[in-house]
């Protein structure tokens, strides 16, 4: 009996093993002098596979935000030096974008840069027995992101985060 094969639901997965991480880090030691060579900041890149096709995401940022012109440049000049030097790329698509409203809060410099604002984190173990935290952020010392949810302050250890990033309902102007 044949078996059916199962059609992707069009859900974003990550690619594992150490080829996806190859990937990010090549992008990153090539992407980051670039963007700054342009005033622009290399918020994060991703590998993903979405309905059988490989992506590399690449989002940018700067003071005042990010305009369409910023990343089709940093498109061009990042697929042009990734095809010639990179051939495990070859076959990812490449987009660049902004970070969007929920911006991901990556390095402690974002932690700093964005006091104020409302930001979900997760850890990869618990800090006074929970995972997931929402507040807002307004302090960042001693390698620890300070948030205050409903009046009462949170410390957590910056290497316990999993993940990172402004809530929808505030905004990073």
């Amino acid at each position: 009996m044949k078996k059916k094969k199962r059609k992707n639901s069009g859900t974003r997965h990550s690619y594992s093993g150490a080829s996806n991480e190859k990937i990010i880090a090549d992008v990153l030691s090539v992407g980051e002098p670039l963007c700054e060579s342009e005033n622009l900041e290399l918020v994060s890149v991703e590998c993903v596979n979405e309905n059988e096709n490989r992506i590399i995401r690449v989002y940018l940022d700067k003071e005042g935000g990010i305009g369409l012109d910023d990343c089709i440049s940093i498109s061009r000049e990042l697929s042009d030096i990734l095809e010639v030097n990179y051939e495990h790329t070859k076959t990812h698509r490449l987009e660049v974008s902004s970070p969007g409203i929920e911006r991901p809060l990556v390095k402690e410099k974002d932690f700093v840069r964005f006091k104020g604002k409302t930001i979900k984190v997760r850890t990869t173990s618990p800090v006074s027995d929970r995972k997931n935290f929402t507040g807002v952020l307004i302090d960042y010392k001693d390698s620890n992101i300070v948030l205050n949810i409903d009046g009462e302050e949170f410390e957590i250890p910056f290497h316990l985060v999993k993940k990172a990033h402004i809530t929808s309902g505030d905004s990073i102007c």
